[in-house]
């Protein structure tokens, strides 16, 4: 596949269930069975998934699949644990290493306000963050850091459940597709001028 082929748009939903549900189980088959699709549907969005990225995501298995390291780094973004779970996420099964590895080589990161944006540390410069931040009471430190690492770094408030810091956080959807859409046109353009 194409690794320089820059994105165009945003990859339809439908493309982002099937691999969500594909990386969540592992299969094909137990991903149709959730969406109510056939495994044959879920390839095929997958496949398309795949080519929108110019990158695989999953190493194809005699029984089952598995996440390249692009694989598990793009989950996050698309995986509802990581927007209202417990905020370790994919990267959290990953040894030390291989997380540095994954951030070092990072163009773009959507994390919720709190320990996963400390990998920002190992981004490269210019690379962007988008941290999904409580409305009710914004802590500026990864804004902070992410001037001082070189990052471009933009915040997306969400109401919590509670009116609390530490309560989950109700992610805009709307906003989220659009303030994405905007950091991925930043980066093609900082891409184009290099």
């Amino acid at each position: 596949m194409n690794k320089s082929r820059p994105l165009v748009g945003l990859p339809t939903l439908t493309w982002l269930r099937a691999f969500e549900a594909a990386a969540r189980t592992s299969s094909f088959s137990a991903a149709a069975l959730e969406l109510r699709l056939t495994p044959g549907a879920i390839s095929y969005q997958i496949r398309a998934l795949e080519a929108h990225l110019g990158f695989a995501l999953f190493e194809r298995l005699p029984r089952g699949v598995k996440l390249t390291p692009m694989g598990v780094a793009y989950l996050p973004p698309v995986s509802r644990d990581e927007l209202f779970g417990d905020g370790r996420g994919v990267a959290a099964a990953l040894d030390l290493g291989a997380q540095i590895d994954l951030f070092r080589h990072a163009r773009l990161i959507v994390a919720a306000h709190g320990g996963a944006l400390a990998n920002m540390l190992f981004c490269p410069p210019g690379a962007a963050v988008l941290e999904l931040s409580p409305a009710c009471e914004f802590r500026a430190h990864f804004c902070q850091l992410a001037g001082k690492l070189d990052l471009m770094h933009a915040v997306l408030p969400c109401q919590t459940v509670a009116n609390d810091f530490q309560t989950a956080m109700q992610v805009p959807a709307p906003r989220l597709v659009v303030t994405l859409d905007v950091l991925q046109t930043r980066l093609a353009l900082m891409d184009a001028a290099a």
